[in-house]
């Protein structure tokens, strides 16, 4: 994601560093999965059970090729 052509790394970590809450708490996974399909990118994986705290989860996005 980083190394991308184009990408300007520092950027897409203060974006992230600014956007996520600490701890990660209170989205359920429908908010994001829907959001992010809304915005055209599309699910590569959804991790129900992540090994963090009870209530974890991971979603993965990709943007696809063409939109």
């Amino acid at each position: 994601m980083l190394n991308a052509p184009g990408a300007d790394p520092k950027a897409m970590q203060q974006s992230l560093w600014t956007a996520l809450r600490p701890g990660g708490h209170g989205i359920e996974p429908a908010d994001p999965l829907a959001e992010m399909r809304g915005a055209g990118f599309e699910l590569v994986a959804h991790h129900e059970e992540w090994p963090a705290e009870d209530d974890s989860y991971c979603i993965v996005f990709r943007r696809p090729a063409e939109r």
